[in-house]
């Protein structure tokens, strides 16, 4: 209650769910006690329902509506078309948000239109729903521009997942010797260091990394508070890539690194665990091993951790 994070409850079109008309939801704001709690309204799930967005907006207490997600339907398929592909009457929706005052997000919810950039499907859904409100008299206008550099930085992502490792490597080259931005330029880094390591060139890869840590330092997060590989990640694929050509002592440095800079993350307890292994396997030191076990024992709170360090020290100890 003392944040200003927002819940929003969004309205649902399977059968079998709880919340779907407004005679659903409601009584859940209702009974919630916190202040931040509202509705998220989808407006194909409306329709497939045979409702009326505007309809099902009039219902809705004032305050209650947080936000919404924007997209079109054939009433039958909940398809994500972008706004006046489909058969919803925007006309309805538009006068209902006008009378309440609504002045939220109108967040786009669509797919791609077999289009081959991130920066052709913003575009394409940008238009639609640009051409849509204009012919209500709704004053559109974009909060926050994206840059091309990151829709750039998105669409070699999705190469990247897509198993495209020589075209993401090709469009983050691009970004990174062409981006004015620190924060894409050292993610441009980042990625191609995970690009590297996917193609197993190492050495590559450890250098790219440290060239992102080296631009960014420790602050990976820009205005809109997304990144993509953290400084986290970036030291450890360095740490486990060195412990692989057993450069311990350097690989421990980057371990201890994450340990010192990053307590209470996941990173910090595996790069404890790492340390505990190579000191127990690779080093043959167990002495140094259960050191490591016990300091990890002390501080750890995640329970998938607990039968490792158990089974761990009971090993060490005979």
């Amino acid at each position: 209650d003392d944040t200003n994070i927002k819940i929003s409850i969004e309205n649902v079109w399977d059968e079998e769910a709880e919340f779907r008309t407004s005679a659903e939801v409601l009584p859940l704001l209702e009974r919630s006690k916190l202040k931040q709690t509202g509705l998220c309204l989808d407006t194909g799930h409306l329709s497939i329902l045979g409702l009326d967005s505007g309809d099902y907006i009039d219902k809705i207490p004032p305050g209650y509506l947080q936000t919404t997600h924007i997209h079109d339907n054939d009433f039958l398929v909940d398809s994500h078309k972008l706004p006046g592909a489909g058969l919803i009457d925007w006309n309805s929706f538009f006068e209902a948000i006008n009378k309440i005052k609504y002045t939220n997000p109108l967040v786009l919810e669509v797919v791609a239109e077999n289009t081959t950039t991130p920066a052709e499907d913003i575009a394409l859904a940008w238009n639609a729903w640009q051409e849509i409100c204009t012919k209500h008299n709704i004053n559109l206008y974009a909060r926050k521009s994206i840059s091309q550099e990151k829709i750039e930085t998105i669409h070699g992502i999705k190469l990247y997942n897509l198993g495209d490792v020589p075209g993401a490597i090709n469009v983050f080259q691009k970004i990174k010797d062409g981006c004015n931005s620190d924060l894409l330029k050292a993610q441009a880094f980042g990625w191609l260091g995970r690009c590297y390591e996917k193609i197993d060139e190492y050495s590559s890869a450890v250098d790219c990394y440290r060239n992102m840590l080296k631009l960014n330092g420790d602050n990976f997060t820009d205005s809109d508070g997304t990144f993509y590989v953290s400084p986290q990640i970036a030291l450890y694929r360095i740490a486990e890539i060195i412990s692989k050509q057993r450069l311990y002592d350097d690989a421990f440095a980057h371990y201890d690194k994450i340990i010192n800079k990053f307590p209470g993350t996941n990173h910090e307890k595996w790069s404890m665990i790492k340390k505990a292994f190579i000191f127990q396997e690779k080093l043959d030191d167990n002495k140094g091993a259960l050191k490591q076990w016990r300091e990890l024992e002390q501080i750890n709170n995640n329970e998938i951790f607990n039968g490792i360090i158990s089974c761990s020290i009971k090993k060490l100890l005979g």
